[in-house]
């Protein structure tokens, strides 16, 4: 738990760094930020799909059962899921928000987000359950 609160902390000492001197300079961060997550989550995903019972981890994660959806757990944990994912860049982006010129597209950004932050969580979830699949078979 530690080293999640430490984590914690080191984003929003980034995200106070990349908007201290406003949006002019921030935009040269957003170079690296933005897609160095994908490329990382990207090479994980090519290494975990080479492995052996990557094939099992991913049936797991898109046969789900059925039955479980009926669960309040699930619907919670699920919810849990998409605040925290979102949460670390709400001040942000209610601040880069608020420097958009008054005819910019807001609603659309608006849908953006959300389904980016979304489809993000589906291909993590498939990097993550390819190597799940591999250690299960590993262990028996």
């Amino acid at each position: 738990m530690p080293l999640v609160a430490l984590s914690l902390f080191f984003s929003y000492i980034i995200i106070y760094f990349s908007v201290w001197k406003g949006v002019s300079s921030s935009g040269k961060i957003v170079y690296v930020t933005a897609p160095l997550p994908y490329i990382l989550l990207f090479i994980l995903l090519i290494r975990g799909l080479t492995l052996s019972g990557a094939g099992s981890g991913l049936k797991f994660l898109f046969m789900p059962k059925w039955e479980r959806l009926a669960d309040f757990r699930v619907w919670r944990d699920a919810f849990i899921q998409i605040i925290y994912s979102s949460g670390c860049g709400g001040g942000a982006l209610v601040y880069y928000a608020s420097c958009r010129p008054k005819n910019s597209k807001v609603y659309k950004s608006g849908i953006w987000i959300p389904l980016i932050n979304s489809g993000t969580s589906i291909f993590a979830a498939v990097v993550l359950f390819s190597f799940l699949g591999h250690i299960s078979s590993e262990m028996g």
